[in-house]
């Protein structure tokens, strides 16, 4: 009898949680019950970094990075690559050499790819890509440099930028020390990564000390924090929950831009801008009539200029604008190098990264753009998704051609 009850009990326990792992999800996003084991991963870390937080043992944001971390594993050379650990004018980096190339050869100089990992600004260090890089390393030829830039909220903007330049300069300056060609260097990264790759690009664009940068490669970036009520942050907001929806990227953009996040509702409803700057030049670079006409007939929010907070909007007006914080407003494009650009359908970021790529082709710079339908924020984090193979894919492609 006693086991009886306790077999009820256990099943009960089992659908209740069954219950609470379940997601629904879009009929096309890729491999759903993939994606609702990742989903649930995420469930159970915000519970316990939520329950961190309230007791406070520690804050969400520590707590996550924590988990984050402990996912980074010892890093060292083996069959497939070699990997060195170097400081690049006060950054670390990481180098990725591909199997059979001697460390920093100098008589068979590699092109060179910086890379910027994801994380929202505010986490995710070197290594947390290290499969990635390790399979692009192998599959292209090139040398992947991983850059452990400074996160927010304790280095607001412009640190993390600053970083990625300072290492981005260096290699260009010192190639052949390390066995790459200088002039065959491309800067490329992930969500957060790729906001500080296109900001790098526009900075480097008006140098003429070194040489100029063949590519940049951008993925799922967040490019402009003008307007939080675009049709992917609305349509897409809870399409992968726990995994990025808009109230996590407004948080990481605050993050990023103040080291807190006591404002959020404010520019959660576009309160951060004042009616003069709704009204200005500005606004048209992220009009949705630049999206898309299946994207045009997701937006759903009727558009008003008459509101804004005066005050948010008069100090946040001059990092808003500048280019290496939102590089969707810069106003120069012409001397960029070559784009490519990667979207997800199932992203609050999708738009950012269709409206940059317009402005682009309007300004005549090449830029390629490959849009998947099927993948979701942050994919090329989580491996044994088909469609990641897919990006992959795309991504080598991409590399050899043109770098």
């Amino acid at each position: 009898m006693i086991l009886k009850n306790l077999g009820v009990i256990l099943a009960i326990i089992t659908v209740l949680i069954s219950y609470w792992l379940y997601e629904p999800l879009p009929d096309s996003v890729a491999e759903p019950w993939k994606l609702r084991t990742v989903i649930a991963g995420s469930k159970v870390l915000h519970a316990v970094c939520s329950g961190f937080e309230k007791t406070g043992y520690a804050t969400y944001l520590n707590c996550t990075r924590q988990f984050s971390n402990a996912y980074i594993r010892n890093i060292q050379s083996n069959d497939k690559i070699t990997v060195v650990d170097e400081n690049f004018s006060g950054v670390k980096v990481r180098i990725y050499y591909p199997a059979g190339v001697r460390e920093k050869d100098k008589t068979k100089l590699l092109p060179g790819i910086l890379y910027f990992h994801p994380g929202g600004w505010t986490f995710g260090r070197m290594g947390v890509s290290h499969n990635l890089l390790e399979r692009l390393t192998q599959e292209t030829g090139a040398a992947f440099i991983d850059v452990d830039y400074r996160l927010a909220p304790e280095h607001i903007f412009p640190v993390p930028f600053d970083d990625c330049l300072t290492a981005t300069v260096h290699i260009l300056r010192n190639g052949g020390v390390y066995g790459i060609d200088s002039s065959r260097i491309a800067v490329s990264g992930d969500e957060a990564g790729g906001n500080l790759a296109a900001a790098v690009s526009l900075r480097l664009a008006v140098e003429t000390a070194f040489p100029t940068l063949r590519a940049q490669i951008l993925i799922s970036p967040p490019l402009q924090a003008f307007d939080f009520l675009t049709p992917s942050m609305l349509f897409h907001d809870k399409s992968a929950p726990f995994i990025m929806s808009r109230r996590m990227i407004t948080q990481n953009w605050l993050n990023y831009y103040q080291g807190h996040t006591k404002n959020i509702d404010e520019f959660l409803i576009n309160n951060h801008t004042a009616p003069l700057l709704k009204e200005s030049e500005v606004s048209q670079s992220v009009s949705v009539h630049r999206l898309p006409e299946r994207y045009q007939k997701q937006h759903t929010v009727q558009t008003s200029t008459d509101f804004g907070d005066e005050d948010i909007s008069y100090d946040f007006e001059p990092v808003l604008l500048n280019p290496y914080f939102c590089p969707l407003f810069a106003q120069d494009f012409k001397k960029i190098p070559q784009a490519y650009v990667i979207s997800m359908e199932f992203d609050v970021l999708r738009d950012d990264g269709f409206l940059f790529v317009e402005r682009l082709r309007q300004s005549g710079v090449k830029v390629y753009h490959d849009h998947f339908n099927e993948a979701f924020h942050g994919i090329l984090m989580y491996e044994h998704f088909e469609t990641r193979d897919k990006i992959i894919a795309s991504l080598v492609s991409f590399i050899k051609g043109s770098v």
